[in-house]
C-alpha cells in the first residue's frame, strides 16, 4: 500500500477520529501558533523601540537578540500552523488525504513556482539569476536530492518504529550538523562547543524517552535522515557564506527546489501513485478540486516557513539553528505536559535539565568566540528574502566568488507533513509516551 497506506490508527483501537482529544489537540496547537505569532510581533515592536530609544554598547546586543527572536518565533509559529493544517488534511478531511509523499512533491513544485514568480517580478527589467553548471550539478542537485531523501526516509521510518524512537534517534542530527560544520570550517573545533552539543542531544533523548521497540531498518532510515539533514544544513551555510552577493532565501529555494521535486516525483508515483489514481480524491471531481486547493494552501504555509527558516539560518548558523530546533522540541513536550497533563518520568526530568545546561553552555561558548568564528553572522544584513536591490546575481558574480560546495536546507521538517503513525500524537509524549519532533521542524 505504499507509505501512505500505513493505517491511521496504529494501535488498532479505532477511536482516533471520533473522540474529542483530536479536536482539543488541534485547538491547542492553533492557539499555540497564534501566541507564537504574537510573540514575534512583540519582539518586532521591542526591536523598533530599542533602535529608537537605546544607546551605548548594549543596543546592538538587544537588537540582535530581538531580531533573532522575531524569526525564531515566526519559525515556531509557521511550523505549528503547518502541523495543524497537514494533520487536518492527512487525517480528518474526507477521512484523510493519506498521501504524504505526493503532498511533499506538490509542495516542492509549488515552492519553485512561487520563488520563480517572485524572482521574475523583482527582477522584471533584468536577466533572471543563473548559476554556473558546475555549481548546479555539484551543489543544487545533490542537496535537492538529499532534501527529497530526507522527506522520504522520515516518512518511511514510521512504518517500522514508533515516533518516540524516531525522536530519540533524530536527536543525533545536531551532531552531524556539528561534524559537517567543522569539516567546512564553519565552526571552530572547540571542546566547549562539542561538549555542549552532545549534552543537548543527550538531554533531548532523555526528555523524549518512553517505551520503544527497536527495529534495525527503522533505525537505519532515521539515522540516514539525520546524516542527510546535517549535511544540508551545513552546506547551506557554506553557500551563503562564500558567494559574494545577496543570495537570499527566495533565490535559494529557486535553485534547489527543482531537484527536490524531480527526486520526489518517481518516489511518490511509485509508492503512492497507483492508490491515489483509484482513490475518491481523483474519481470524484469536486474532491479533486478541493484536494488541489488544500495542497496549495498547505504549500503556501510550507513556503512561508521555509523562507523564515532560511532567514533564521542567515542570521545565526547551522548549529545555532539546530539548538533553536531543540528548544522548540522542549517547548513542545512542556506544552503537552501543561495542556494535556502528560506525565514525565525521572529520566524525562533529567533530560530537561541536561538540555537546559547544554544550551547554557552553548550560549556561553558562542559569547566568548571571536566574531570571525560566528559563520555567516557577519553578513546577515545582506541576507534577506525580500532584498534584491543590490543583488547582481549573475554568472559573473559566481565566477568572481570563492565558492565551495553547498546548498540549502529544506528541513521544513519534512514539509511539516507527518506520517499516519502520528495520528495519536499531535504533540509529543502522548499516553504511550510517544513523542515526535514534527512541530520542529524537518
Amino acid at each position: 500500500g505504499g507509505l501512505g497506506g500505513v493505517m491511521a490508527d496504529p494501535e488498532g483501537d479505532g477511536d482516533v477520529d471520533d473522540n474529542g482529544a483530536v479536536r482539543k489537540q488541534f485547538t491547542a496547537l492553533l492557539v499555540d501558533g497564534l501566541l507564537l505569532f504574537l510573540f514575534a510581533a512583540c519582539c518586532f515592536v521591542g526591536k523598533r523601540i530599542a533602535l529608537l530609544r537605546m544607546q551605548g554598547p548594549r543596543k546592538d546586543l538587544v537588537v540582535s537578540v530581538l531580531d533573532i527572536s522575531i524569526w525564531a518565533g515566526l519559525w515556531f509559529a509557521f511550523s505549528v500552523s503547518l502541523v495543524v493544517y497537514n494533520k487536518w488534511l492527512l487525517y480528518s478531511w474526507e477521512g484523510g488525504f493519506d498521501f504524504p509523499l505526493l503532498i511533499s512533491m506538490f509542495h516542492m513544485m509549488l515552492k519553485y513556482a512561487l520563488s520563480s514568480l517572485f524572482v521574475r517580478c523583482a527582477r522584471s527589467k533584468e536577466e533572471l539569476p543563473t548559476i554556473p553548471r558546475s555549481i548546479w550539478w555539484l551543489s543544487a542537485v545533490p542537496v535537492g536530492i538529499a532534501t527529497a531523501l530526507d522527506v522520504a526516509g522520515s516518512n518511511a521510518s514510521y512504518m517500522y518504529i514508533t515516533v518516540t524512537f524516531y525522536t530519540i534517534v533524530k536527536s543525533s542530527s545536531l551532531i552531524f550538523v556539528l561534524v559537517f560544520s567543522i569539516m567546512y570550517k564553519l565552526q571552530p573545533m572547540e571542546t566547549g562547543l562539542i561538549v555542549s552539543v552532545f549534552v543537548v542531544g543527550l538531554g533531548v533523548m532523555l526528555a523524549s524517552y518512553g517505551d520503544t521497540t527497536f527495529n534495525g531498518i527503522g533505525f537505519l532510515l532515521v539515522l540516514g535522515t539525520s546524516f542527510v539533514g546535517g549535511f544540508r544544513w551545513a552546506l547551506t551555510q557554506v553557500l551563503m557564506k562564500q558567494i559574494k552577493c545577496n543570495l537570499n532565501a527566495i533565490l535559494t529555494i529557486y535553485f534547489i527546489s527543482p531537484a527536490s521535486a524531480l527526486t520526489l516525483i518517481p518516489l511518490s508515483l511509485w509508492l503512492e501513485g497507483p492508490r491515489f489514481i483509484t482513490s475518491k480524491f481523483v474519481t470524484q471531481p469536486h474532491l479533486l478540486v478541493l484536494s488541489i486547493l488544500n495542497i496549495i494552501g498547505a504549500g503556501i504555509f510550507a513556503f512561508a516557513m521555509l523562507l523564515v527558516e532560511l532567514e533564521l539560518l542567515g542570521r545565526t548558523s547551522s548549529v545555532t539553528l539546530g539548538i533553536i530546533g531543540y528548544v522548540k522540541q522542549m517547548l513542545q513536550i512542556l506544552f503537552a505536559v501543561l495542556i494535556f497533563h502528560d506525565k514525565l518520568n525521572l529520566l524525562n526530568v533529567f533530560g530537561f535539565l541536561f538540555t537546559i545546561i547544554g544550551m547554557a553552555m552553548y550560549a556561553r561558548v558562542k559569547q566568548i568566540q571571536a566574531p570571525e568564528h560566528n559563520g555567516y553572522n557577519q553578513t546577515k544584513d545582506q541576507f534577506s528574502a525580500f532584498s534584491f536591490e543590490d543583488s547582481e546575481f549573475t554568472r559573473q558574480d559566481f565566477s568572481n566568488s570563492e565558492i565551495e560546495l553547498g546548498m540549502y536546507e529544506a528541513n521544513e521538517l519534512d514539509d511539516g507533513i507527518e506520517s499516519p503513525y502520528e495520528q495519536n500524537t499531535v504533540l509529543a509524549r502522548s499516553q504511550s509516551a510517544e513523542s515526535y519532533e514534527s512541530i520542529d521542524l524537518r
